[in-house]
């Protein structure tokens, strides 16, 4: 099938060296079909500078006609199927139209999608990145602000023609128009790379023109229609409409600075980034290799905190910086957390710095709100996962009400899933600032590592042989917290199922004992009795995987299931639930397969399709360890992390790299 045409759309009013560089890096677009539609409106200067390219198409409009119109016809001279907005003054990276048209292709109903931009100054040189929002859906966050950045954004032509184009009222915010207008036809995101170069000088039309008259009666009406589109009470939009009223006054009175201007350092600057988490197990785990790799990046000074059970400090030496014991505890306790938040503001106020990460429960609640207290800048929370999808009555809503309250002091909130996203936005926590870098992950998958641990056949004998398990025998394993919301009284009874029917799988669960004595008594019966194994916590999954022969994750509810990943780098075919953020993952059929929640008749079909056909168990794991090691390999997380912190960093005025010391 042949790749659409993308047609780059550049109005300008004076033939410059800015435009000269904008067509420039537009034709140099790794792309490919490809054309550049320059309109000279009424312009100035000499356009036969423009180069000679059978890519590049020029209207001129003979007098000054204004944006709006400009782009209009623009778009009207083009061909592509997709329109792509690129500013006069602004620069395409080479691979943006790669990029965007990628997503465009996995996703038939998105109709606009934009992307972080890096700002520049009048000569070109970075100022900072500015973190798009992204998430699947911005439909919901428009009700609030522009969420797209004009010059980074590229839409479909039907959808375009469908809404009309731009308002010719619209002499300003004519992109915010269009966008409310569209998202009344699908769905609008982002991308969180910096595709964009956005130029900001004194001559920017945008930053002179007041925020007042049609335009913002046309922005203001289309806010209405989209929030009546997505049920959204009107009560709600005219609060949000008055606070966007305002904020666009102030703006304009230099009472509040754009978000594309870089924060002023001032003489007690913050500097740098604290990770906290509830305990060192977490740091040691998820993190592990990753804060060094943000040092190696730039990201410093950089610090890290978490309750200490023995292994902080040992953290702290592996990747290189200073570690902080916190009085964090997992389990309630108003006594302990009222300590450990008063623990944790005197840290931030002492460390102050520019941006602070939160992840785990206990450290998020904790963390966000001493982070308000203390005005830190950029308050990040990692949403991992929502325990409360397990919980019922008060535990539910206090949890739900927790959560709000996160989402609520944190400026973002980066998830490590879209399905989290939309767990959270069906529960009510607020989304509007949540985020997911890439395809989501904390810390990736260490693809090579997992590999090799998958053909580990000393592990194998030595994890079997410590269970009195055959070499030859089938093994079905487990590896997570031990506890009836991971699944486990639906695998003990699917796995009990294929033994009563002849074939002789053995189960092994690995992982902390979270609940097992709450299990129903049938479950306990079952796992007391022969090919039954409680293998107990490991500290890493490459310890047990090659004693697998499928690895089955049948969870009620997950934020990502990271040895899911683990186990597909590890050659090992794997059963999951259709919890979202597993089925996000695992395509059923094709890099594994995918049952029903609770149902451990389909568990037992699942298992037994995949223990008994060895074709179809080499087929979904060769599959699933391609697509792991093309989506989640560590090494590209941590590089998007890195540069996500660095354009907090910089938001923040902070001082990065080689200008600040890198230890907290």
């Amino acid at each position: 099938m042949p790749s659409p045409l993308v047609s780059v759309v550049i109005p300008a009013i004076a033939v410059d060296d800015y435009l000269l560089e904008a067509v420039s890096s537009a034709l140099g677009q790794t792309w490919s079909p490809l054309e550049v539609v320059v309109v000279l409106d009424g312009a100035t200067g000499d356009e036969d500078a423009l180069p000679v390219d059978p890519r590049l198409l020029v209207v001129r409009l003979p007098r000054r006609s204004g944006t709006p119109f400009a782009l209009n016809a623009g778009i009207a001279a083009s061909r592509g199927e997709f329109v792509a907005r690129l500013d006069a003054d602004d620069r395409a990276e080479p691979e943006r139209l790669a990029r965007q048209m990628e997503v465009f292709a996995s996703r038939p109903d998105l109709v606009a999608l934009g992307s972080s931009v890096t700002v520049v100054d009048a000569e070109g040189t970075p100022l900072r990145h500015l973190a798009a929002l992204s998430g699947r859906d911005l439909r919901r966050a428009l009700l609030t602000r522009n969420v797209l950045t004009h010059s980074a954004t590229t839409y479909r032509r039907s959808a375009f023609d469908l809404v009309g184009g731009y308002d010719l009222r619209c002499t300003r915010m004519q992109d915010y128009d269009l966008w409310l207008r569209l998202a009344t036809v699908g769905p609008i995101d982002n991308v969180p790379e910096a595709l964009t170069s956005y130029r900001v000088h004194d001559g920017q039309h945008s930053r002179r023109t007041p925020p007042w008259g049609a335009a913002s009666r046309s922005v203001l009406a289309g806010r209405r229609r989209l929030a009546a589109a997505l049920g959204s009470p009107p009560s709600a939009q005219r609060a949000r409409d008055a606070v966007w009223s305002a904020a666009q006054i102030t703006r304009h009175l230099g009472l509040r600075r754009p978000r594309y201007l870089p924060s002023p350092i001032t003489r007690r600057s913050r500097r740098g980034v604290l990770l906290v988490t509830t305990a060192d197990v977490s740091l040691d785990v998820l993190y592990a290799g990753q804060v060094r790799h943000w040092l190696g990046r730039g990201v410093a000074p950089l610090a890290i905190a978490s309750g200490d059970t023995g292994r902080l400090a040992a953290v702290g030496r592996r990747e290189g910086v200073r570690a902080h014991a916190l009085p964090l505890v997992r389990d309630p306790s108003p006594v302990d957390d009222v300590r450990a938040l008063v623990a944790t503001t005197r840290l931030l106020l002492r460390l102050r710095p520019a941006v602070v990460v939160y992840g785990t429960p206990k450290a998020s609640l904790v963390t966000a709100l001493a982070a308000a207290v203390a005005r830190v800048p950029r308050r990040v929370h990692v949403l991992h996962g929502l325990r409360l999808e397990t919980q019922t009555g008060l535990p539910r809503r206090i949890s739900i009400a927790a959560e709000r309250i996160v989402a609520a002091s944190s400026t973002e909130t980066v998830a490590v899933s879209a399905s989290l996203v939309d767990t959270c936005r069906e529960l009510g926590i607020p989304t509007t600032t949540t985020t997911v870098l890439g395809d989501g992950s904390v810390g990736g998958v260490d693809v090579e590592g997992f590999a090799a641990a998958g053909r580990d056949h000393g592990r194998r004998r030595a994890v079997r042989a410590a269970h009195a398990i055959d070499e030859d025998a089938l093994v079905v394993g487990f590896v997570g917290r031990a506890c009836a919301a991971k699944g486990l009284v639906e695998l003990t009874s699917a796995v009990a199922r294929l033994r009563r029917e002849g074939l002789p799988a053995h189960l092994v669960i690995v992982g902390p004992d979270e609940g097992l004595a709450d299990l129903p008594p049938e479950t306990l019966r079952l796992l007391d009795g022969d090919g039954f194994v409680v293998h107990g916590p490991v500290d890493h999954a490459s310890e047990v995987l090659a004693a697998f022969d499928v690895l089955c994750l049948p969870s009620h509810r997950e934020g990502l299931g990271s040895v899911v990943l683990e186990a597909s780098c590890a050659r090992v075919p794997v059963v999951v639930s259709d919890a979202p953020a597993l089925a996000e993952v695992i395509r059923h059929g094709v890099t594994g397969l995918v049952v029903p929640r609770h149902d451990d008749v389909a568990l037992a079909g699942a298992l037994r399709a995949v223990l008994t056909d060895r074709r179809l168990a080499a087929s979904l794991a060769a599959a699933a360890a391609e697509s792991v090691a093309e989506r989640f390999d560590h090494r590209a997380v941590w590089d998007r992390a890195a540069t996500h912190l660095l354009g907090h960093l910089s938001s923040a005025g902070a001082r990065t790299g080689a200008d600040a010391p890198t230890r907290a």
